[in-house]
């Protein structure tokens, strides 16, 4: 028997609710549930970067931004982490 206990996913970006791969955080078999809107306890610095405009996060404190948590199955979580 494998446990599923669920995991918080924070994410940020273009996976954010309204950009373009949110869609990627939707599930129709409910294993993800959006649980609002967040933000990091130490703000970090999002840069978009390289000639695909990936966005990533410094590891270093700077500006902060909102970002949406979601728990996912643990199971899951290697397709998010």
């Amino acid at each position: 028997m494998t446990i599923t206990l669920p995991i918080r996913v924070f994410v940020y970006g273009t996976l954010k609710r309204g950009e373009p791969n949110a869609k990627v955080m939707m599930d129709t078999e409910g294993h993800q549930r959006f649980l609002g809107v967040g933000r990091t306890k130490t703000p970090f610095p999002l840069i978009v970067a390289s000639k695909y405009n990936i966005p990533f996060v410094l590891n270093e404190p700077g500006k902060g931004y909102v970002s949406f948590p979601y728990t996912v199955p643990l199971i899951l979580a290697p397709l998010y982490c």
